[in-house]
């Protein structure tokens, strides 16, 4: 019995040990994109959010039969930067659902805050219906209402009007802080399985300035062997300031030990909370040392829940030579059968 035991614990050691998981199809050469901010050029210094989402939609719509128009690679962050309001904040999350229903819209912080895509920022990053400044704009995948799939972008709102389209189903936020890291790394594990595209808030401290809020896009995580993340794989548009090349894809680890922040909250009060450094060998962009990083939390796109929309996606390289190789096969059997005949 006593060798059972030590087996079975032998065996558990070899179970739990460190993971490095990726999106689906992401790998540290590959499969990842990074819109970087022009810096040269005014009008994009605040658009991280806008970069994030570029990032995740691109990295959807590869996998998917889209619709002839709808802009592609490079293209989404140009549309993104031709759309918003000249320089401003805003939110992953809204930048996503206005790509598919043409409404960034805003929420108040209420009970179902967390069920819409954007959230209450005291202004709106773009103005609803338009594209590149021009109006009429539905979004690019509102047509899939038509489309006889049983998927329907539904008003929220108790007047009708279209100022509160929810996708509850589609996107989800998880805290990242000291007290909830054990949830949010249960919930990134999954949601990376899962294929589901990530973008992630930070708090930037610059040392004797501000605290300011950040987006970034996640392509993979470390987890340990108790499965409670250790470091995340990330882009980040503004990684080629102060001199910096371009590090695409880089990894930077949560520090040991959270630090106390204290933020702005509303009606001119602070919150204070504990939350994990996020710590790279690139350096990112500050030069000096003077700013650093703190992992606020995760922002989920489900992306899978796509293929009930009516969309089809794009065959694997192996799926679609099977494929193929089936139809050959068919078309030399149909071949040997006439000439039997």
């Amino acid at each position: 019995m006593k060798r059972f035991f030590l087996l079975f614990w032998l065996w558990s050691l070899g179970c739990a040990q460190a993971e490095t998981l990726f999106l689906p199809g992401v790998s540290k050469e590959s499969g990842w994109t990074d819109y970087n901010k022009s810096l040269a050029v005014q009008g994009d210094d605040n658009l991280c959010w806008a970069a994030s989402a570029s990032n995740m939609i691109n990295y959807w719509q590869s996998q998917y039969m889209i619709p002839a128009g709808v802009p592609t690679g490079e293209e989404i962050w140009t549309t993104f930067k031709n759309s918003v309001h000249a320089d401003t904040g805003g939110s992953s999350a809204g930048a996503m659902q206005w790509w598919l229903t043409g409404y960034y819209t805003q929420t108040k912080d209420d009970a179902e805050s967390q069920r819409y895509a954007a959230f209450d920022m005291g202004h709106q990053s773009i103005t609803n219906g338009t594209i590149n400044g021009q109006q009429g704009f539905k979004g690019f995948y509102r047509y899939l209402e038509n489309e006889g799939s049983g998927f329907k972008w539904y008003d929220a709102s108790s007047a009708g009007s279209p100022s509160a389209w929810k996708i509850a189903d589609f996107m989800s936020q998880t805290e990242a802080c000291a007290g909830a890291l054990g949830t949010a790394s249960l919930t990134l594990r999954n949601a990376i399985s899962h294929g589901s595209g990530v973008t992630a808030s930070i708090y930037v401290k610059n040392e004797g300035v501000d605290i300011h809020g950040h987006a970034i896009t996640l392509w993979g995580a470390e987890f340990d062997a108790n499965g409670q993340i250790t470091g995340l794989w990330l882009t980040d548009s503004d990684d080629n300031q102060n001199g910096y090349p371009d590090a695409g894809l880089f990894y930077a680890a949560l520090s040991g030990k959270p630090v106390s922040l204290t933020l702005p909250g509303e009606d001119n009060t602070s919150v204070t909370g504990e939350y994990y450094q996020l710590v790279s060998d690139h350096g990112w962009y500050s030069s000096d040392g003077s700013k650093t990083m703190y992992l606020n939390c995760f922002e989920i796109f489900d992306i899978t829940q796509s293929d009930t929309w009516g969309l089809q996606r794009i065959p694997e390289s192996s799926t679609a030579a099977l494929g193929l190789l089936a139809l050959v096969g068919l078309a030399v059997r149909r071949r040997r059968e006439g000439f039997a005949a």
